[in-house]
């Protein structure tokens, strides 16, 4: 543990802890003192790594949530239709949060279709584009050799994005990628208590959206406050494999992603090199 101590430009030393948000006006790159010698460490203060290496700053701790800077969204541009569906659910989600309106907004958009149509891809362009930190989590997830830990995981995912809203003033989503490999009943496959869970827990946000419980009563959940809505976006093959009830219309909005030929050209002419290659919208046109 590190105790940041920052100087004021008018004079005086306040202690601050690294998660907390402190006056802008303080210079933040002063002093990192050891809680047991209490003596400035110039190391941490940016004499030796340099002001990037500062605890305060915040930007070298680990998070949840994704930037997704990996991705070239200025050359990579996900159908207008595709970027429509996902920017309408999750516009109408938020105004939905702060709005006294009684006309329930599902809480979760189902994006699903054939396999390799870029449904997971498209996702992320597009919330990359809206300037969205999504949490991602895969179908890999929804299982555990502990019972209730995957139901756990989702309710502690959608806590950090809504944390994110509310501590640092970032629109966030929960993304689930392949939840019917995940969550789905197939002819010749058994459920388990972890898939019931995680089911059950997605159902409850779907119902109420700003009450999670991590073990707490809901009596000391709602003493905390509500959490803002963050919605979900969930991808599949196949959503008719899922918990009937997650997928009625209240909970769960449906988008079918078909990919027209057009569309088909459009995606993939900038992911093999656009203008920078030899290959033309024609060629690509007649591998479709």
């Amino acid at each position: 543990r590190v105790r940041v101590r920052v100087r004021a430009s008018g004079g005086g030393d306040f202690d601050v802890s690294p998660g907390g948000f402190p006056d802008p006006s303080l210079d933040l790159t002063q002093f990192v003192e050891s809680q047991k010698s209490g003596v400035a460490d110039a190391l941490f203060a940016g004499d030796t790594l340099g002001v990037d290496s500062d605890l305060v700053t915040g930007e070298l701790r680990w998070t949840s949530r994704s930037t997704l800077k990996h991705l070239d969204a200025s050359r990579l541009l996900p159908p207008e239709r595709f970027a429509q569906a996902v920017a309408v659910h999750v516009a109408r989600n938020f105004f939905a949060s702060s709005s006294t309106s009684t006309n329930r907004v599902p809480l979760v958009l189902g994006i699903w279709g054939h396999k390799g149509v870029g449904k997971s891809l498209n996702v992320e362009l597009t919330l990359a584009r809206m300037g969205v930190e999504p949490v991602i989590m895969s179908a890999g997830e929804m299982e555990d050799g502990v019972a209730g830990v995957p139901a756990e995981r989702i309710r502690n995912r959608y806590r950090t994005a809504a944390r994110s809203i509310m501590h640092r003033g970032i629109a966030s989503c929960l993304v689930i990628n392949d939840i019917d490999a995940g969550l789905g009943r197939l002819k010749f496959t058994d459920g388990t208590v972890n898939n019931q869970n995680a089911t059950a827990t997605l159902m409850a946000l779907c119902d109420d959206p700003g009450c999670v419980s991590l073990g707490q009563s809901w009596d000391e959940v709602k003493a905390g406050g509500r959490l803002p809505r963050v919605p979900i976006i969930v991808t599949a093959n196949d959503l008719s494999t899922l918990y009937a009830p997650l997928v009625r219309d209240g909970r769960m909005e449906k988008f079918l992603w078909e990919p027209t030929n057009d569309e088909l050209v459009e995606m993939l002419y900038p992911a093999l090199g656009g203008t920078k290659s030899r290959i033309t919208r024609d060629d690509i046109a007649r591998l479709v």
